[in-house]
């Protein structure tokens, strides 16, 4: 080639025949032409060099370097030595670009006059392919390394997606076997101070393979990863970085131990494992009715301690398999807890078939529903108090609920467990013993209903994707002040086949998303009927906030933090309170309550916190609430009982993304809701407001308020008129 390529794009080959045509193929056919395809075979055994002259004789683009095998790390640096282009990309020989990739990627760089671009891609498997969401928030304006914005840790660190220039560019550390191309991409950052830019355009195809690193079990039980921290650590540029740098590289080191071992313990529900401010596993410790978490591991992100453990890492971690159960040893200690992987994914699969084949023979008259299937301290009353309906009127329904659950411990009590199917285990932890038990009722149901949805995506993707009956999502909080639901993947037209609604305001957001107008069930949540009782009423305030995704060290830190302590302890607050009498009860997000070493420092003596499974009591007695996005916002809407919302930190220099993504689409102008504060003396006086008129809601407010439902009576009537109307 006479004229300097524009972008070098280099790939490591080993026996990957199957996957190297489309690769090449991909390669070649850009619609950028002034490239340079640098291909080394690291002593592939298959057809894989053959292919690569093959390709190589028909486009002179193509360089084929064969060499013996040496790992890809060598392979790597083989190429960069031979690069010439003005960019340099890296492409594993089982992914594959888009069409455009190069000329999208290089326009950019040299618009910004980059010297790193960072660019989105897919996540391919054998049957889907989507879009990673890790740059959705990323600031896309140009910035500096040592100024990046703090949510640009959350990137992946990994070699695809990444357009380096050509200059300066270290090579690989061969003696790693894992975290390599992590250790290289933060080296260059370090070292280079790059420019860096961001487009967020899916143009990398990432394949994940069974047998691929990404899924390969053996990952943290070498501990290899544990060496790739320790070059970095050690390395010049890392030591004489910022405090503030280095501790946001080792929490995102911390991230992806933390999923590695996700992967490895499989059956371990998220919510058991938490990432703090480096990382410590949470583990589910089984016993029949009671779950307790054994905390099993905790650092702190300074670089003594940090050292320490990666010095002692490979000696003190390993996991084995025994039987049905997986052994975790730490430190001689060792924690044995049921490995339901394998059986239980070949349990829900029988079941799934047996269902399907003899569901057709059965007539249906049958309704299933339930709430939370996967956390037994969450409340469950939306499904509960519709089937307790649907039984008073007759109608055939069975409810599903987790033994260990305060609400199965009441009707056990009470002898109320007609028709209740209970469940030992999460049915996320657990789909085959979850099917199992509704094996029956599923071969005779019409409508499958749920308030969560949190099983499964097998189970889920049955559910929605059957004939016999319709799987119906009756809200567990309403969309109206989180928009982002619909826009982050959470929530999709895709996940159920009929969707509650209470309100005109929300179906004008649902339909900005282009859902189907036959996806709605117009109604009401169904605990609203039971809001209708206020002999419980007294003079009290409830603060209910919902949580922010904070770790441990950035919490700490935090406006959150700080402002959420302030108004509990607020003196002024504090002398309302014990004049008149009034209490004020504080109702901690359940990742608040249950996240190890979060503590507020609460002095008032008038303030209550109260743990999940009081919260609908809350939301009858309380006359007044202090909330920011949460949904219970609707109840107290619905009992025309006055809400201030206070967005406590909106200037939060150091928000997750998706926190800023909430705040910037809560925009209050569009709103019909009143009492918006932003600083704590607003709240104060809004307080006195109230407390001075006994709590009556402004007449204005109160005609918004009723207008605002579809309807106010007769809800759970209403929405089984409504699900049977699509049953038919």
């Amino acid at each position: 080639m006479n004229n300097q390529p524009k972008v070098s794009i280099i790939v490591p080959i080993y026996n990957v025949e199957e996957y190297l045509v489309k690769c090449l193929d991909s390669l070649v056919n850009q619609t950028l032409k002034e490239i340079e395809i640098i291909c080394i075979n690291d002593g592939s055994t298959d057809n894989s060099l053959e292919i690569l002259k093959a390709y190589a004789q028909k486009d002179d683009r193509i360089t084929v370097i064969n060499k013996k095998n040496s790992g890809v790390s060598d392979a790597r640096n083989t190429g960069l030595e031979m690069a010439n282009g003005e960019y340099v990309m890296f492409v594993d020989s089982d992914d594959y670009l888009e069409i455009q990739t190069c000329q999208s990627i290089y326009e950019k760089i040299k618009k910004d006059n980059s010297n790193l671009l960072i660019f989105n891609y897919f996540l391919v498997t054998q049957e889907t392919k989507h879009r990673a969401k890790e740059l959705d928030n990323i600031l896309t304006d140009k910035f500096t390394f040592t100024q990046c914005p703090d949510n640009f840790f959350y990137i992946n660190t990994g070699i695809l997606g990444k357009l380096y220039k050509n200059s300066n560019l270290k090579r690989f550390d061969t003696k790693l076997k894992k975290g390599e191309d992590t250790v290289f991409f933060w080296l260059y950052c370090l070292e280079n101070n790059p420019e860096i830019s961001v487009l967020n355009i899916p143009l990398y195809n990432y394949k994940i393979r069974d047998n691929s690193t990404m899924s390969n079990q053996s990952y943290f039980q070498s501990a290899e990863v544990f060496n790739a921290i320790e070059v970095l650590t050690d390395s010049f540029y890392f030591k004489t970085a910022s405090e503030y740098i280095q501790a946001k590289i080792l929490d995102r080191w911390a991230k992806s131990l933390w999923y590695e071992l996700k992967t490895l313990c499989d059956n371990i529900p998220t919510k058991y494992l938490y990432k703090t401010d480096c990382f410590f596993l949470m583990l589910k410790k089984y016993d029949r009715k009671d779950f307790c978490y054994i905390k099993m591991l905790k650092t702190q992100i300074h670089k003594f301690k940090y050292k320490k453990l990666i010095q002692i890492a490979n000696k003190i971690f390993y996991v084995t398999n025994s039987d049905n159960h997986k052994v975790i040893n730490l430190c001689g200690i060792k924690f044995k807890f049921e490995y339901y992987k394998k059986e239980q994914a070949k349990k829900e699969n029988e079941f799934i078939k047996k269902i399907s084949k003899f569901h057709k023979k059965y007539h249906k008259d049958s309704y299933l529903l339930f709430d939370a299937l996967h956390d037994s301290t969450v409340e469950c009353i939306d499904a509960f108090s519709l089937f307790e309906y649907m039984k008073s009127i007759g109608k055939k329904s069975y409810y599903v609920v987790l033994e260990d659950s305060e609400l199965y411990k009441k009707l056990e009590q009470q002898g109320q467990l007609k028709n209740i199917i209970s469940l030992k285990n999460s049915s996320m932890t657990n789909p085959g013993d979850f099917l199992e038990e509704v094996y029956p009722i599923l071969l005779r149901c019409k409508a499958v209903i749920s308030s969560f949805g949190a099983n499964t995506t097998v189970t889920n993707n049955f559910f929605k994707n059957n004939p016999y009956w319709q799987y119906i999502f009756i809200q567990h909080g309403q969309i109206y002040l989180k928009e982002s639901v619909l826009s982050n993947g959470y929530l999709t037209d895709e996940k159920f086949d009929k969707i509650l609604i209470s309100s005109g305001e929300e179906y004008k957001i649902f339909k900005k998303y282009n859902w189907d107008d036959r996806m709605f069930l117009k109604a009401g949540l169904p605990r609203w009927d039971l809001l209708k009782d206020n002999s419980k009423s007294e003079r009290s305030i409830l603060v209910m906030l919902t949580w922010r995704k904070l770790d441990l060290l950035t919490f700490e830190n935090s406006l959150y933090k700080q402002n959420l302590n302030s108004l509990l302890n607020n003196n002024k607050l504090q002398k309302y309170l014990l004049d008149d009498n009034i209490k004020l009860y504080f109702a901690p997000h359940p990742a608040l309550l249950h996240n190890q070493g979060i503590n507020l420092d609460i002095r008032n003596k008038n303030v209550e916190i109260v743990d999940t499974d009081k919260i609908s009591e809350c939301i009858r007695k309380c006359s007044c609430l202090i909330t920011d996005f949460s949904s219970v916002t609707f109840d107290f809407m619905f009992q025309n009982k006055p809400v201030l919302f206070y967005l406590l930190d909106k200037n939060e220099p150091n928000a997750h993304p998706q926190d800023k993504n909430d705040m910037a689409k809560f925009d209050y102008k569009k709103y019909i809701l009143p009492n918006v504060c932003f600083e704590e003396d607003e709240v104060i006086e809004k307080i006195k407001y109230y407390v001075e008129n006994n709590f009556e809601l402004e007449p204005e407010n109160k005609e918004k308020y009723n207008k605002f439902f579809y309807t106010k009576e007769n809800i759970r009537q209403k929405l089984i008129e409504e699900i049977d109307k699509c049953c038919k």
